[in-house]
């Protein structure tokens, strides 16, 4: 039965990639938004820059007349094949610095191989993670690392190959050695993705959060469901991995984050390219006649299912990843400087007026090079902003400051100083557990290009709050802590004004509340209209009468004890905890209750800090599923911390 499972999911991960499979893509997956919002803002599509018919051409063969109402700019080198890619070791003879400091970034370990050196779990055997009524052990043998899921009769273990990360969490990719499915089971040749990860910090296996959707805990996938078990290379390995770009272009996301992002339109020859790159995989098509859906969507599988030790060029995020295939520089390197977008005679650029720099280091080539993983489809606010951390190029696309975004000023687009993700992200620098530049650094980010606020007086009359207070910082106003980042609750990437209409009316995160958690939503409309006037604050009425039933209710409160967005209530946790607001502490205990499980981690993180406690000790875990399961637990916390209630 589990074999037949397997099959069924690989054959589904074939049909689905058939689905999507076309020439030219003309539609772009709609994220899901929490909340309740306008019908006419519910009707429009998300704005996504770049978004073009045709801009992503994939042919079969050479560019046909379509091609030619464009002028066709040939590349000057090739640096898209695994043949193009000399290694980050070999980039460390001339850029020393460069690359000691990304030895240490998220970026190098989001992929390595197992070993005494770079495994940070717990694998001595002495923890065991009880989770959906099985059990999850992690131990040693033979000096291998492994870990066993085992409920009721079934166990299966596995040899862990490779490590995922190490900034909060550390996850890992396995291969099956032992268990009850047949021995013609695909999934003993698979490379899968561990589904329980260890929480660096407080030194634990937990359950992985964000593998799939978030969903209340009754639509949680199981674990120690085989079918269920998720293979790396085909979903993970495109942005954990250093693939050759050429590959990357050809797989399943990567099609449709091409032709959103790409900064130029380009016509790429995959036959051309499949020739040279990988001659048994293009031997699969009939020379010279158009794959058809079927044909192509098996050929792209087969491409993505390479495992990625043998023909990624690195494990982890590493030089080339950025620069492409450097193999010229290398040889020649005052001659051939890295280019910043793929180049090869099998792919054409298109363009109207060929004149700029198209291969340079652009801030849209920049941009594009960050969207091709910090992209993802996640689930959004009101205001079209992501919930979950991994979304940020898009995000900042669809905000304000970056070159054709979609609400870009006139001014940053004419200036030409456009924001690019190194402006404030430098691609070699590690950021540690905690962002380390000071808030007078962020502000200076922004402060480059609105220079009419560089004047103490000048930036009081904007915010409104005094000099150095959290009101007058930049980013705490147009670029909010509202995005959960598995640990901690970071900023959102879309610049926008806290009277964002859509995110006010829906009654979701703004800006003057996460500060002012006590405070109702009369009181913050009222500031905004004193200080911006009716013009930027036209909500509503009906909106808000719908949205905020209770008018004099903290709007933080709210959030927490109202909301139907699961993410709007991690954030009114998040606010709270860090406010360290005592009088919604009855509140903050029943958070421990929520229906998803990653906002009972929050709950239970910020609690903790805020009281200086251990909700262990009191037998709470998160990630206990089942109300039942946690009444006991509560009623400890409810006496232990409300010592008035009766419960």
């Amino acid at each position: 039965m589990q074999f037949r499972y397997r099959v069924i999911a690989v054959c589904m991960l074939v049909v689905v990639s058939t689905v999507a499979t076309t020439a030219y893509f003309r539609s772009v997956r709609t994220p899901r938004t929490q909340g309740n919002q306008r019908a006419e803002d519910r009707a429009k599509p998300p704005r996504v820059t770049n978004y073009f018919d045709e801009r992503a051409v994939f042919l079969w063969g050479n560019p046909p007349a379509v091609a030619s109402a464009k002028s066709q700019v040939q590349a000057p080198a090739s640096n898209i094949r695994r043949s193009d890619y000399v290694g980050p070791d070999t980039c460390q003879s001339c850029h020393k610095e460069q690359h000691d400091n990304w030895s240490e970034h998220s970026h190098r370990w989001m992929n390595a191989y197992a070993t005494e050196e770079t495994v940070l779990g717990d694998f001595s055997g002495a923890s065991k993670t009880n989770y959906m009524g099985g059990d999850a052990s992690f131990f040693r043998t033979n000096g291998e690392f492994h870990a066993r899921l085992s409920r009721n009769d079934v166990v299966r273990e596995f040899r862990i190959e490779r490590t995922i990360g190490r900034r909060f969490y550390q996850s890992y990719v396995g291969r099956l050695i032992d268990g009850p499915d047949p021995k013609n089971d695909p999934l003993w040749q698979l490379d899968v993705h561990i589904p329980f990860t260890y929480w660096i910090q407080q030194k634990e296996w937990v359950p992985e959060t964000h593998l799939s959707e978030e969903t209340p805990d009754e639509q949680r996938v199981d674990p120690f469901e085989s079918k269920t078990l998720r293979v790396y290379s085909t979903g993970c390995a495109s942005c954990h991995t250093t693939r050759p770009i050429g590959d990357w272009l050809w797989s399943y996301k990567s099609w449709k984050r091409a032709e959103i992002y790409t900064p130029h339109s380009f016509a790429f020859d995959t036959r051309g390219y499949f020739s040279e790159a990988h001659p048994k995989l293009a031997a699969l098509i009939p020379d010279g006649r158009m794959p058809s859906k079927k044909a192509a969507a098996s050929l792209r599988y087969k491409l993505e299912s390479l495992p990625a030790p043998e023909f990624a060029v690195t494990l982890g995020i590493s030089c080339e990843a950025c620069h492409n295939g450097c193999r010229d520089h290398v040889a020649q390197p005052k001659e051939h400087r890295p280019s910043f977008f793929p180049a090869s005679p099998h792919l054409t650029v298109l363009e109207d007026q060929p004149s700029h720099d198209i291969w340079g280091r652009t801030q849209e080539n920049i941009n594009f090079i960050c969207a091709r993983c910090h992209s993802a489809q996640n689930v959004t606010y009101a205001g079209g902003m992501a919930c979950f951390n991994s979304q940020e190029a898009t995000d900042a696309m669809n905000g304000h400051c970056y070159r054709g975004s979609t609400n870009a000023d006139v001014a940053h687009n004419e200036m030409g100083n456009a924001l690019s993700c190194v402006h404030c992200h430098d691609p070699h620098q590690a950021i540690g557990q905690k962002w380390a530049r000071t808030p007078d650094e962020d502000d200076a980010s922004c402060l480059q290009c609105h220079q009419q606020f560089v004047e103490p007086d000048a930036r009081a009359m904007h915010t409104h709050h005094s000099a150095g207070s959290a009101g007058s910082r930049c980013m705490n106003c147009h670029m909010p802590k509202i995005s959960e980042g598995l640990q901690d609750v970071v900023r959102t990437h879309m610049i926008f004004s806290p009277t964002n209409r859509k995110m006010i009316e829906a009654n979701q995160p703004n800006a003057c509340n996460l500060c002012h958690v006590e405070e109702n939503i009369d009181w913050t409309i009222h500031n905004l209209r004193k200080w911006y006037g009716e013009e930027h604050t036209d909500y509503s009425e009906q909106m808000l009468s719908q949205n905020y039933p209770d008018r004099n209710l903290a709007v933080a409160l709210g959030w927490l004890r109202n909301s139907s967005s699961e993410a709007t209530r991690l954030i009114g946790v998040d606010a709270l905890t860090k406010a360290n607001a005592q009088w919604a502490l009855t509140d903050l205990i029943n958070a421990l209750d929520d229906p998803y499980l990653i906002n009972r981690q929050f709950a239970q993180q910020g609690l903790e800090t805020m009281l200086d406690i251990d909700l262990d000790t009191l037998n709470y875990k998160y990630y206990q599923l089942g109300r039942e399961s946690r009444k006991a637990s509560l009623d400890r916390i409810r006496r232990s911390l409300l010592p008035q209630t009766v419960k």
